[in-house]
């Protein structure tokens, strides 16, 4: 094993973590996300926070080894980037236009990878009228780890931070869990439905690729922009409970409705693109595969890690004039994904990926 600041904690990259390295190198690949503290903001106890929280939980030192081959925390006392936006910075006082752009700024905004670094960057934007709230924003490098354990930090920096560090442990305490807590996630699924899964990705591979290559790429974009955009939306009690309904009566989960009012917004900006062979719209839907491939994990630990699958779903421009036609049509895709455990073997076709651009430089991969 590798040892860093005196702490073992050599773990090997997987697929998906070796892929998004290979994204990171032609764009930043980041990922935000936000919460809500209910609490006044106090720039330097935030950062006392931050900081008390990610060397509790040895999340700090942080090095990719030589030649992608893996990765290691060395845990210690974290570097905490902090940028606190004032709410008279944006236009009308708008809290949710500050959050948009500091998200939008941060996802593009590359960790520096060289040497050992702390992968996460903060942000903070007041939200409540009397001061009495603020918006916590956690970027962190991707390829460390997935929504699951980052939101789980996330409610522990929300938690110490209402209750002042009270409960902080001792340094000692803190410095015994640093170096045990960061665990590596366990699969107890059967290698014989482990070999299925992944005979039945291969057989459906090519019928994949050939939908992938009667999608559009839609038109209007710079070839050398490889900036990140970010839209936000917000769904009240009522409107969710609406939308459960409406899947429930079309016999069709939220996410295929999701993906349904996505594709059919985008539906738009591929007609102009549109060419005899190219008339279909293909969207990607990132799954947790924690649940499905039997990962175990111990709920007092941090257990970064990312465990991931994805999928795609391809529909025809003309299906996308009704919503109800164009979410059936993704079930029925959706459906067949699960059926077949497509997303849980992404790792062949990211596999495929890997080799076939370690033959490019990274220009042309871009």
């Amino acid at each position: 094993s590798d040892m860093l600041g005196g702490i073992s904690m050599l773990r090997r990259f997987n697929t998906f973590q070796r892929t998004m390295l290979l994204w990171d190198d032609m764009h930043p690949y980041n990922a935000v996300h936000v919460a809500r503290v209910p609490a006044a903001l106090d720039e330097p106890r935030l950062r006392q926070t931050l900081a008390r929280v990610l060397e509790k939980r040895g999340l700090a030192g942080f090095r990719i080894l030589e030649k992608g081959r893996g990765f290691a925390f060395g845990g210690g006392a974290p570097v905490i980037e902090l940028t606190v936006i004032p709410c008279d910075a944006v236009p009308s006082c708008d809290p949710h236009a500050a959050l948009r752009a500091e998200m939008e700024r941060q996802i593009n905004l590359r960790f520096d990878r060289r040497g050992a670094f702390t992968p996460f960057r903060f942000f903070a934007v007041p939200c409540g009228e009397a001061g009495d709230s603020f918006w916590l924003g956690i970027v962190y490098f991707h390829a460390i780890a997935d929504a699951e354990p980052t939101v789980r930090l996330a409610c522990e920096f929300v938690a110490d931070y209402a209750g002042g560090g009270a409960d902080a442990p001792s340094e000692a305490e803190a410095n015994r869990r640093g170096a045990v807590e960061i665990l590596p996630a366990k699969s107890t699924a059967r290698p014989g439905l482990h070999s299925l899964r992944w005979l039945r990705k291969l057989l459906a591979l090519p019928a994949q690729f050939r939908a992938m290559r009667a999608a559009i790429r839609p038109g209007g974009t710079d070839s050398d922009d490889f900036g990140n955009g970010v839209e936000l939306f917000t769904l009240g009690g009522e409107e969710l409970a609406r939308l459960i309904a409406a899947g429930k009566n079309l016999g069709v989960t939220v996410n295929d409705l999701f993906l349904a009012l996505l594709m059919r917004s985008l539906a738009p900006l591929c007609e102009a693109a549109r060419r005899p062979g190219r008339d279909q719209v293909s969207l990607g839907c990132i799954v947790n595969a924690r649940r499905d491939l039997g990962v175990t994990e111990d709920a007092d630990s941090a257990n970064f890690d990312l465990v991931l699958g994805n999928f795609s779903v391809t529909c025809g421009l003309a299906e996308t004039a009704s919503i109800a036609g164009l979410a059936r049509s993704i079930s029925r895709q959706t459906r067949r994904c699960k059926r077949g455990g497509f997303y849980l073997a992404n790792a062949l076709e990211m596999g495929l990926v890997l080799r076939l651009m370690s033959l490019f430089s990274t220009n042309r991969r871009r």
